[in-house]
């Protein structure tokens, strides 16, 4: 069982109303991306945090161009987890994102990593098959079923 269905189901957390994420015209793709994170710590935070979880934003505007996608790390009870934004409306979230974020939780610092994109149909499904076949636990989902 993944991680967070074991601490959704521990925790017995309540759904919420998620606003949508919208693209701005004439946005850059920089912009786009520090907004999603932002959108979706905010999120974490809204969710997460009135529970005791730490929610932390440790993306591009804080580590730079060097951050290894580590966007958000959330800490809940022992568990440790590390989250990559990707604000992706014209690329597809694919295996290699996937395969390129799996060497964040291989160092053993994270027991498990969320690639949270804003589209289903941005998501390939060899993307998914990238994550379910890991030895990590790494979860590929959308904003909207993050929380």
């Amino acid at each position: 069982m993944h991680i967070i269905l074991y601490i959704q189901e521990l925790l017995n957390i309540q759904e919420f109303e998620i606003p949508e994420f919208f693209r701005f015209i004439e946005e850059t793709s920089k912009a786009m991306g520090d907004r999603f994170e932002w959108f979706c710590v905010d999120l974490l935070r809204r969710y997460f945090e009135r529970l005791g979880i730490k929610v932390t934003h440790t993306g591009y505007q804080f580590r730079g161009p060097n951050d290894k996608g580590q966007d958000i790390i959330i800490e809940i009870c022992r568990y440790k987890g590390v989250i990559q934004c990707k604000a992706w409306f014209a690329k597809y979230i694919s295996r290699k994102e996937v395969d390129e974020f799996r060497s964040v939780v291989g160092d053993g610092k994270f027991d498990f990593e969320v690639v949270v994109g804003v589209l289903e149909e941005k998501i390939s499904d060899k993307a998914y098959t990238s994550a379910e076949k890991s030895e990590h636990d790494i979860i590929v989902t959308t904003y909207r079923n993050m929380c």
